[in-house]
């Protein structure tokens, strides 16, 4: 009996973590929006990270519109020093996960020679993909 209290008291606790995880996705990726719309790229570009990370000591993926958008500000220069690797590495996160902006985005920039060497087959490839979305 009391194995059985102690087991579903830890997976109510889990529910409840995982629970307040979701409201503070949702609550940054809120915030980081609304940055972007007041044209605070700093504070945008900072939620965009924290939510980019990777969750539950790495066996979540990170939010892929966030990956994308932090791809972009690093690829510009957008309230974040400009950092092609570090961007075309996030912008390859979003389009792993099949996000068809990361995957157009990403694409171009392989056919173009945009922050990376030309990967003109690579480029095709996501371009297709995404587009197929």
């Amino acid at each position: 009996m009391n194995r059985c209290i102690l087991v579903c008291l830890g997976c109510l606790t889990l529910l409840s973590a995982c629970s307040l995880q979701g409201v503070y996705n949702k609550v940054s990726m809120r915030k980081a929006e609304q940055a972007m719309v007041n044209r605070d790229f700093t504070t945008a570009a900072k939620e965009f990270e924290s939510l980019a990370q990777s969750s539950d000591n790495g066996r979540e993926p990170g939010n892929p519109v966030a990956q994308y958008w932090l791809g972009t500000f690093l690829y510009y220069g957008a309230g974040v020093p400009a950092d092609r690797p570090a961007a075309i590495r996030w912008m390859g996160l979003a389009a792993d996960s099949r996000y068809a902006p990361a995957e157009l985005s990403l694409g171009l920039w392989y056919l173009e020679g945009r922050g990376a060497p030309a990967n003109p087959a690579e480029g095709a490839q996501l371009v297709a993909r995404a587009a197929s979305q």
